[in-house]
């Protein structure tokens, strides 16, 4: 019986974690011009304020208002898309929130995509950081260029990231796409962004030949 209680106030008290980031989230500001996933107060699997799986409609609706979002006419009954701008009122991110969770009550993904070179999504070592370890690693077919990477990281592999690389993969990698997933949401479009697709492992900090075989 005592075991049952401390896994039922192990519960409650992530329960309780998650809400104060949530509310912390949405409160502060979103310096744009800083990595998204470093955000203080608001770490993977919290993004922007939302949580995949706890956060529901009015959450992305906060949260288009506090960063001065642009909402998409890709926004549907079962989806909020919108832009991110810079203070020149240009477009730095595209982001989706999907709500197939819960009868479509709650956020089932969140997915942010980097629009232009210069706005800053996060890099590979902010997952790294976080405490991610690759599950998956997905390299694109010889031939594709530019060179594209996915990775899936998490339990379940609710966390995916896309990569475009220029050199071989460092901790610096710019991450392009970035997308978090409730339980049991089975599509990844991190993964679906690569057209043609080779599973690879993770081998680390490496140069490109060693994930990309065919480079001499």
């Amino acid at each position: 019986m005592p075991s049952y209680r401390l896994y039922g106030l192990l519960v409650i008290l992530f329960g309780l974690v998650i809400a104060v980031a949530l509310e912390v989230g949405r409160r502060m500001p979103a310096p744009l011009e800083t990595s998204l996933i470093a955000l203080p107060n608001c770490v993977i699997p919290c993004t922007l304020g939302i949580v995949p799986g706890i956060s529901d409609r009015a959450d992305v609706t906060a949260v288009i208002e506090r960063v001065g979002g642009y909402t998409s006419d890709q926004t549907t009954p079962t989806r909020s898309a919108f832009s991110l701008r810079d203070r020149a009122g240009s477009d730095l991110f595209f982001v989706v929130a999907d709500f197939n969770f819960a009868d479509g009550q709650r956020v089932g993904a969140f997915t942010v995509w980097r629009l232009v070179a210069n706005a800053d999504l996060g890099q590979l070592s902010d997952l790294l950081l976080a405490g991610y370890t690759p599950n998956r690693v997905i390299r694109s077919c010889e031939g594709v260029l530019p060179r594209q990477m996915a990775m899936t990281f998490a339990f379940e592999d609710r966390l995916s990231a896309f990569f475009l690389l220029r050199d071989g993969l460092n901790p610096q990698t710019p991450i392009s796409l970035l997308e978090v997933r409730a339980p049991n949401i089975m599509y990844d479009t991190a993964l679906g962004n690569l057209n043609c697709s080779v599973e690879s492992r993770w081998q680390g900090f490496a140069a490109l030949w060693r994930y990309f075989p065919g480079i001499p």
